[in-house]
This record gives structure tokens, sequence and C-alpha cells, in this order.
């Protein structure tokens, strides 16, 4: 409608299946190209340069918007959301001590940990990741968070210590189940009504789970778990669910 053209860059082992997200890239006429997983890693950013180069060479102007749209403007989204979280926190009488959230890309994260810090709450945020590891994320995170500082033109002091990224749940790999994992996903489904997906929410729900049951969350926080959609994730693994 605005004229503007669509190309995608996605991480793959093998051709995918048009089913799940990639049929919506499909069906909306989005031009998808493809690179490995250590390419995504290691060189997105340069291969994205490329492409843009690519297209403002053909007489069109690029705009690059990175994985997750996870840079300093991005990651605003997330603050004007912790400051939402804030208001019905009084509204409702009730005050999170902890808020989790799947982590894929650090742009949703970043904006959270930036308004805990920028806000003085005292608030303990846990990203959980859903790929790649700790170490990755947590320079990730601080990368965007200075970003942040530089496009709001302030200071908020953040560091490596404002950013708590837990890996042990990414399990195999990213958008890769295994059985307890979903059996998991289909126990929330069945007793709470709730639909997790198992690229993101799923692991972060089975991670803060077993956390709480390890006890390195103590049982009786008050827990916001942020729910970030996914639905559509479920549908290429219907097959894999125990009951089917």
């Amino acid at each position: 409608m605005l004229g503007l053209k669509t190309v995608l860059l996605l991480r793959i082992n093998e051709q995918p299946v048009i089913e799940g997200n990639y049929f919506l890239d499909k069906l909306f006429g989005a031009e998808v190209r493809f690179c490995t997983p250590d390419e995504y890693r290691n060189s997105r950013d340069d291969i994205m340069a490329g492409i843009a180069k690519e297209i403002d060479a053909k007489g069109r102007k690029c705009y690059i918007i990175p994985e997750g749209a996870s840079n300093g403007l991005g990651s605003m989204g997330y603050y004007g959301a912790m400051e939402e979280i804030c208001e019905q926190e009084r509204e409702s009488g009730i005050n999170f001590e902890i808020v989790v959230v799947p982590v894929g890309s650090g742009g949703t994260y970043s904006g959270l940990c930036i308004a805990n810090k920028a806000l003085k709450l005292n608030k303990r945020v846990i990203g959980f990741a859903v790929c790649d590891d700790s170490p990755y994320f947590t320079n990730r995170i601080d990368k965007i968070n200075h970003e942040a500082e530089r496009i709001i033109g302030k200071d908020w002091d953040l560091s490596f210590s404002d950013i708590e990224i837990n890996d042990k749940y990414v399990g195999i790999g990213y958008a890769i189940s295994r059985p307890e994992e979903l059996t998991f996903i289909s126990e929330i489904a069945s007793r709470e009504a709730l639909v997790l997906d198992p690229v993101y929410t799923g692991k972060a729900m089975y991670g803060l789970y077993n956390e709480i049951i390890e006890g390195r969350i103590a049982k009786g926080s008050t827990i916001l778990f942020i729910h970030t959609g996914g639905l559509f994730g479920l549908f290429p693994k219907q097959n894999q669910f125990s009951f089917i």
C-alpha cells in the first residue's frame, strides 16, 4: 500500500517448509533470502548492509531493521511498556518483584532493563535465552543499552551487572523442541488455558517453572511473565506433541 518492498534475511539449515511465519512472509509478498546459522551469528550485519547497498544501487532507498528491531531505537518500545506496567501496578496495588521475558534478539529485554534502571524500580528483570548463550546476549544487550543512551541523550549508568540472562533452557537450539518442553506446553494449555509457543514463551515459562522448583526463584515471589506472542510457532510442531 505504501510502496515499500520487504526483503527478509532468515537463518536456516535446510530449505524450510512453507508454513508458520514463513508462510505469512510469502503471503504478504516479502522477498526472502537465506543464510546459514553461522553466517547469521557472525556476519548478518554485513550481509544486510550488502543487500541494502544492492538495493540502493537500483535507485531505491533502503532502511535496515535489525533482527527483532533490536537496536537503541527499537528498545524504547519496551521502555514504554515498563512505564505502562508501573501504571497498572499503581492502579491494581500490585508490585512485581520479578519481570520475566524470553530473549531472542535482545531488544525487548534491553527496553525493560533500561526502564528498570532509569526509573529506579529495583526489580529483578530475568531474560530466558531461546538461542545463543548468556555472554552473547549480555554483550549484545549492553550494546543496545548504550546505543539507546546515545539516541535519547541520557546516561543511565548501565553496566553488565544490570543484565540477567539465563541460558540454561535453550535446550537443543533455536526453534528446536525437546519432548519435555512440548509436554510442559501441553500441560499448561490444558490446566491453565494459556497458550505458549515452542520457540519463545514455551522455553521461557519452562525455565521459570524449573527455577522456582529448584529454589533459585523464591516461591511466593510476585512475578510478571511477559507473553510475547508466537502462536504460529505451534503449528509446525503439531505432529511432535505426544497426544497427536
